[in-house]
């Protein structure tokens, strides 16, 4: 028993430090004055406003600091030094894989004064090569998405192609059927990651396991010149981050609605196929002690009775007694001569094969085959498929 807990244990470790590489962002900058002379030994603290989540850091001799391994969210960010007002930039905004760079200019005067900026800072990435874009919870929450499926969202981004897959039906139980190709490599190229886990299907080329849009926080596609820690796929990394709870209570609920009520009727369908989707579900969290632990859980359900069309060709009444039509040439293998247009001595007679040269077999198969039900010998039927996930 004790090896398989220090196999856990080591296992969460290992994880919680891989998460630390692929799901957070950083920020750094320089420290100065106003006549531009770097200022050494000030404290800088970032605050995120949601979890109070706290991280510092002592600018060095030239006025530099760095706050790695924050996660994603909206921060506060303290500057206090000697002989200088205090200095409080708020919302600045972080998401995943950023490396914002935030540089201060703080003012003579006293500790206890305070100069506040409450505009949201607008970064500019100066640190990374990376080309990507983050697709945050608003447009999550905002746009439409058939099937609930976020990776439909990957196509907004330049260089980004869906594919085109086998299978046209989409559900929460086949999310592999959603692939794209990006910058003209097969889809197989691409890396997915969820919370900095591999969350490949390696034989389709997308996600193995796609979260409900609700349990989202934000992703990040990168397509090019990305840092050597992912590797893998010389296509796109798709990084996922599913959200946590904060200081408050926060929940939603959801239910989408589909049926045949509202349909009509399929041209190659005598009815209106039978349809009953129900997609449903919510999340909820929050702080189990505040500033310190929190919980944050999602439900998706999915229901569907949907009728599919199909058709087929069956032999026709006649072609089931054996009356193939007088055109026909069909051999019988009791005569001898030829058999075609020329010759006709081994054929049977109007294309018509008796009823008593009928093989056992093939009267037990015609037991099998439905009778047509669309003109001479086509048959047309609606059955209902069942789909049930959580």
């Amino acid at each position: 028993m004790k090896p398989l807990i220090l196999f856990f244990v080591l296992t969460f470790v290992f994880a919680a430090n891989t998460f630390g590489q692929e799901t957070t962002a950083s920020m750094q900058g320089a420290v100065s004055d106003v006549n531009k002379a770097f200022v050494s030994g000030a404290k800088i603290t970032a605050t995120n406003q949601a979890t109070g989540f706290v991280r510092t850091a002592i600018s060095d001799e030239s006025g530099n600091y760095a706050l790695p391994l924050l996660p994603v969210g909206r921060y506060d960010l303290a500057v206090e030094a000697a002989n200088f007002q205090r200095f409080v930039q708020r919302n600045i905004v972080l998401v995943l894989n950023q490396d914002a760079r935030v540089n201060v200019q703080l003012t003579a005067g006293a500790v206890s004064e305070t100069v506040e900026v409450n505009a949201e800072a607008s970064l500019i990435n100066l640190e990374q090569g990376a080309l990507g874009q983050v697709i945050g919870r608003r447009r999550i929450d905002e746009l439409p998405l058939n099937g609930r499926n976020f990776l439909r969202l990957a196509t907004l981004q330049a260089g980004v192609t869906p594919n085109i897959m086998l299978l046209s039906e989409f559900t929460p139980v086949h999310p592999g059927q959603v692939s794209f190709t990006v910058n003209g490599l097969r889809a197989q190229s691409n890396n997915f990651l969820l919370d900095g886990t591999d969350n490949n299907d390696s034989f389709i080329g997308t996600a193995g396991g796609v979260p409900s849009p609700d349990a989202l926080q934000e992703f990040r596609i990168l397509t090019n010149a990305y840092s050597a820690e992912y590797g893998r796929g010389a296509g796109a990394v798709v990084n996922v981050v599913t959200r946590g709870g904060t200081n408050k209570f926060h929940g939603s609920a959801f239910e989408f609605v589909r049926n045949d009520v509202f349909d009509a009727r399929n041209f190659f369908s005598d009815t209106v196929p039978k349809l009953r989707q129900n997609q449903f579900g919510g999340t909820f969290g929050g702080p189990i002690r505040q500033n310190k632990t929190f919980f944050f859980g999602s439900y998706e359900g999915f229901r569907q009775i949907q009728g599919v069309t199909a058709s087929a060709i069956v032999p026709s009444l006649q072609q089931r007694q054996g009356n193939f039509g007088a055109a026909a040439r069909i051999r019988d293998p009791l005569r001898t001569g030829n058999c075609n247009a020329a010759d006709t001595t081994a054929c049977f007679p109007n294309g018509i094969i008796p009823l008593d040269r009928f093989s056992p077999v093939t009267r037990r198969i015609l037991d099998f085959l439905p009778a047509p039900n669309r003109g001479t010998n086509s048959f047309v039927s609606v059955r209902d498929g069942k789909t049930n996930s959580n």
